[in-house]
């Protein structure tokens, strides 16, 4: 059914309007999108970065960009919406045909000429252009909000999206007036529930992706700089400091990446990846790097007082002079890690594995070093005075399979093969792993050197008592293969139930003979001749635990 003549030029002006309307639209939907392309995830997390606006030329707030750029969008589409109701008002179109008309004026199907081609075509592109042009463009900008795990910004663009969709259903209903209300209600309820359970669903995994748990949402900053640019009216030496306290950067990828002189104080790094980065003089206090991946991370004199680092990858990891006082390392895993000269006054390492770790004159007073695992750990000069030791365990492993695995952890395989040695084709000599390698060096190599500062202190551990030809520095003349506590500081520190087997425990100081004889075993233990005496007149049973 045609119009009146009369109104013909006032339909022909409003489809003309919605089709500019909606070319504004488009316009501007594709301008937002190369905006949001734009944007890199090292952007989202530095304060001081800008979103550039193409054509414009001007930076502006990235975050403001983010919310300003759907608003506007929503505020288009609506209007854009708004004019069709109008048109179809004063015609006999359902909204579908309004829409096609408004795109291709003439190019109209009409509605009973069947499931043709040219049907099946206008209906995907009103599907894609009307309906779902504006949830896939807010979509897009959420996946950048979302990488920044704020709960509020991330609430905020969800909320914003969902309304959308509810405006989308609305106008569909209303666009088409074919059929009585009730059947199209009954069509419009399913959809609206499930956009409701959508979005509640939505906002309860919000949480999940700011933990980091979902990988395709957490931001890739491998290789970044931190650097901030200094600017001429700021002072050199405090413009150098990066404020990201407080940050969200769980599951964040931030390896390979220079970050000294970061403030990530209160920060949220759990499942993080740090390795191979350089953190030295960064301040983590109070941060929660639960389960992060530092391995092979450089934190000299990092500033980690109170930071949760339980079930962390510390291996190779540099730690000299930082200041770990209350740290919370439960659990990790720290493997030829060096801890010389830091400061882990009154932290938790129980249950840690600390294999070939060094902690030379590092500051251990009432720390928790209960049920760790300590073979070949170096703690020589450290302070330990009322460090709890129960059930920690001292000794080397008792089996080839676990000393191979320290092997392989600690680098040696890296190592042996620079002298054409295959480590996973050596055949060991049962019980005697140490003796085996130490035999294929001398073999294949005479007056061979091994320098202390890049392979740790694993191997004066394991291999100096047996290794006569070595060259070696001053630090492989204490003769022991296990644990190194000579000249510290053991006052009040608690041994009850620890395996002290082969350990180093000469010179040590505020050491009794009762501590001692709390410990499970001393079996191979290099003592002070007056504290092994002591043992020996011990008349409590004290000295069995010496074999």
């Amino acid at each position: 059914m045609r119009n009146d003549s009369d109104d013909e030029p006032n339909i022909q002006l409003a489809f003309k309007h919605a089709k500019s309307i909606y070319f504004l639209y488009l316009v501007f939907l594709v301008y937002c999108l190369l905006t949001v392309a734009g944007i890199e995830d090292i952007q989202l997390v530095l304060p001081w970065e800008r979103a550039h606006l193409p054509i414009l030329n001007i930076n502006v707030s990235i975050l403001g960009f983010l919310f300003a750029g759907p608003v506007i969008t929503v505020i288009i589409f609506v209007y854009f919406i708004l004019i069709l109701v109008q048109i179809q008002n004063i015609t006999n179109l359902t909204g579908d045909e309004v829409f096609i008309r408004t795109l291709f004026p003439g190019a109209l199907s009409a509605p009973d000429s069947g499931p043709g081609t040219s049907l099946l075509l206008q209906k995907f592109i009103i599907l894609l252009l009307l309906y779902l042009s504006l949830p896939i463009t807010l979509l897009l900008f959420a996946f950048k909000i979302y990488k920044r795990h704020d709960f509020l910004s991330s609430a905020a663009i969800s909320i914003i999206f969902f309304i959308s969709l509810c405006l989308i259903g609305w106008f569909w209903a209303k666009l088409n007036k074919a059929g009585p209300w009730n059947s199209k209600s009954k069509k419009l309820l399913p959809v609206s529930i499930i956009t409701v359970v959508l979005f509640a669903f939505i906002l309860v995994i919000i949480t999940e992706i700011n933990d980091g748990k979902f990988t395709f949402l957490n931001v890739d900053l491998s290789g970044e700089s931190f650097a901030r640019p200094v600017t001429v009216f700021e002072n050199p030496d405090q413009a150098l400091w990066v404020d990201l306290r407080n940050i969200n950067l769980n599951g964040a990828y931030l390896d390979n990446s220079i970050i000294t002189k970061v403030d990530f104080t209160a920060s949220q790094l759990k499942h993080a990846v740090l390795a191979e980065s350089n953190l030295e003089l960064s301040s983590f206090n109070f941060a929660n790097m639960e389960k992060a991946n530092l391995n092979n991370a450089n934190l000299w004199r990092a500033n980690m007082v109170g930071v949760n680092l339980m079930d962390s990858i510390i291996t190779w990891a540099n730690f000299r002079e930082a200041n770990l006082m209350g740290a919370e390392l439960g659990g990790a895993t720290a493997f030829n890690t060096s801890f010389q000269n830091a400061s882990l006054h009154s932290s938790s390492l129980k249950g840690a594995h600390l294999q070939a770790s060094d902690f030379s004159n590092a500051d251990l007073a009432n720390a928790d070093l209960s049920e760790t695992h300590l073979a070949f750990v170096n703690l020589s000069y450290a302070n330990l005075s009322g460090a709890d030791f129960r059930n920690a365990d001292f000794s080397n492993p008792d089996d080839d399979d676990s000393f191979i695995s320290i092997l392989k952890s600690s680098g040696v395989p890296g190592w042996l093969s620079l002298y054409g040695i295959d480590f996973n084709e050596i055949q060991f000599k049962h019980g005697n792993v140490a003796q085996t390698i130490l035999d294929l060096i001398e073999s294949s190599k005479q007056n061979f050197i091994i320098n202390d500062h890049d392979y740790g202190p694993i191997f004066r551990r394991m291999f100096v008592k047996s290794f006569k030809q070595v060259n070696s520095p001053e630090a492989w003349e204490n003769q022991y293969i296990g644990a190194n506590l000579y000249g510290a500081n053991l006052t009040n520190a608690d041994f009850t139930g620890a395996d002290l087997s082969d350990t180093d425990l000469r010179l040590t100081v505020g050491l009794t003979k009762p501590q001692l004889c709390k410990a499970k075993s001393l079996a191979r233990s290099i003592l002070d001749d007056g504290m092994l005496n002591e043992i020996l007149d011990s008349e409590t049973g004290c000295t069995e635990k010496l074999y």
